[in-house]
C-alpha cells in the first residue's frame, strides 16, 4: 500500500492578491502537461515513468495528513488514497489495464483567506509491473469533500523494452 508515495509537488501558487482573488470550482481540476522516461539507476534497475499535471482547487482541500484514517480515509476505505492512477498496457492494438499506482498527497491547503490552489505535481510510475513497451496512464485527483477531479489521460507513451 503506498501512503505519500512518489508524488512531488513541483509547484504550488496559492492565489492571493489585493485584488479580487481568481475563483475556480470547488472541485479539483487536472490536466497532462507532459512526461519523462526515467532511465534505470543503481537503486531503481528499471525505468521509471514521471508524468506531470497542472491541477487547481477553488476552495483548497486537497491532500491528508497521516492521521486522516477514520472513515472514508481507512486504509481499508475507498478513499484512503486521494489520487488514482491505472497505468494502460497497449496488446495487440488495444489498451487494457495493467495495474494501479494510487497514492496519498498529502495536505497542502494554504494558510490565509484564500484557499485557491494552482500548481503541478509530478508522479514518477514504477514500470517494472507493464505488459508492453507502449502505455498510457489516467489520473484523477479527489479532495478532502470527496470531489473527483475529471479524468485525464496521457498521450500514448512509447517506453521501449
Amino acid at each position: 500500500m503506498k501512503y505519500f508515495a512518489k508524488v512531488g509537488i513541483i509547484s504550488l501558487v496559492a492565489l492571493a492578491a489585493c485584488n479580487t482573488p481568481v475563483r475556480f470550482p470547488p472541485e479539483p481540476y487536472i490536466e497532462f502537461v507532459e512526461y519523462r522516461i526515467l532511465p534505470p539507476t543503481d537503486t531503481r534497475p528499471f525505468p521509471a515513468l514521471e508524468v506531470e499535471m497542472y491541477f487547481r482547487d477553488g476552495d483548497g482541500d486537497i491532500g491528508l495528513e497521516p492521521g486522516d484514517t477514520l472513515p472514508p480515509f481507512c486504509d481499508t476505505c475507498d478513499y484512503f488514497n486521494n489520487l488514482f492512477v491505472e497505468v494502460f498496457s497497449k496488446i495487440d492494438g488495444e489498451f487494457s489495464v495493467s495495474f494501479e499506482e494510487n497514492s496519498r498527497i498529502r495536505d497542502i491547503t494554504p494558510v490565509g483567506q484564500n484557499k485557491t490552489l494552482e500548481g503541478t505535481l509530478q508522479y514518477r510510475v514504477n514500470l517494472n509491473n507493464r505488459s508492453s513497451d507502449t502505455l498510457l496512464v489516467e489520473m484523477r485527483l479527489v479532495d478532502r469533500a470527496l470531489n473527483e477531479s475529471n479524468l485525464e489521460t496521457t498521450p500514448e507513451i512509447y517506453v521501449g523494452n
